[in-house]
């Protein structure tokens, strides 16, 4: 009797989950930073930028991982963001860790994170991409001093010509991905009301930290020049009321969870206005 009753849940619960109208999508990937994936990641055995730290020490829901978590979402994701990553591939100089050098972990480019990411999807013996979109977060280039690959106390600050590299280092990307067959899909800077850049540098041990009024410029450049220079790509701005975590910069858990949704709703793997949480 018992075994009858463990295969008739089993044939129920069987059932339930083939039915599920979401499960059939293709994986979603995601590259960038630490709002895509919270740990650094390691190079070769116990090598790794920042010492191999991870965001909140762990105790922190990424976009990469709230995509997963998401009750209107029964699908894949193949997560290749590095936290700390930039555009560009550096080593990590933080001079609180290494001095007036540079350590031996390094961050790859998003253009790196972008072929590792496709290769995990693709055929070992050839063949479609089993992949539509990949959501690419916000990099950490210019928003502080350890994010340029030289000793940090030799970074300055940015100004305008390197918001405008920064926006083609990240147009460019988008581009490799069009070329690919993917479909890029660009998670927005949190406005600027919602971070708290002060908190940031105070509580960081970072050298120097963007200031509140280039963020807003930085924000304004990147999103303006992607619109613009590339209106097949998709920029996804689900942040709503952004509260983070305690750091000033990194998202809390509802935070994560709303703006999963909006990439979701974004790209169409759930239907507009799906159930909230």
């Amino acid at each position: 009797m018992r075994t009858s009753i463990c295969f008739l849940l089993l044939f129920i619960f069987s059932g339930m989950t083939s039915s599920y109208p979401y499960q059939d999508h293709k994986p979603i990937l995601v590259i960038g930073g630490s709002l895509g994936n919270g740990s650094t990641p390691f190079n070769d055995g116990l090598t790794s930028p920042l010492m191999g730290a991870s965001v909140g020490q762990g105790s922190y829901l990424s976009i990469g991982d709230a995509l997963i978590r998401s009750p209107l979402y029964n699908g894949f994701v193949i997560n290749e963001a590095e936290a700390g990553g930039t555009t560009i591939a550096r080593h990590s100089c933080r001079y609180s860790l290494y001095g007036n050098v540079c350590g031996e972990g390094k961050f790859s480019s998003y253009s790196t994170q972008l072929k590792r990411a496709i290769a995990r999807v693709t055929p070992v013996t050839g063949g479609a991409i089993n992949a539509d979109f990949v959501v690419i977060t916000p990099p950490n280039d210019c928003l502080h001093s350890d994010s340029q690959g030289i000793p940090e106390i030799q970074a300055v600050y940015c100004a305008e010509a390197d918001w405008e590299a920064l926006a083609d280092r990240l147009i460019a990307v988008g581009q490799e991905a069009l070329a690919m067959g993917l479909k890029p899909v660009y998670l927005a800077y949190p406005e600027e009301s919602g971070v708290d850049l002060e908190l940031f540098a105070s509580t960081s041990g970072l050298i120097w930290t963007i200031s509140s009024a280039d963020y807003i410029k930085m924000r304004e450049t990147v999103h303006g020049r992607i619109a613009h220079d590339l209106p097949a790509a998709l920029i996804s701005n689900g942040w709503g009321d952004f509260h983070h975590i305690g750091d000033g910069i990194h998202p809390d858990i509802r935070s994560s969870r709303l703006a999963a949704r909006q990439i979701l709703l974004d790209i169409g793997y759930i239907p507009f206005g799906g159930t909230q949480w």
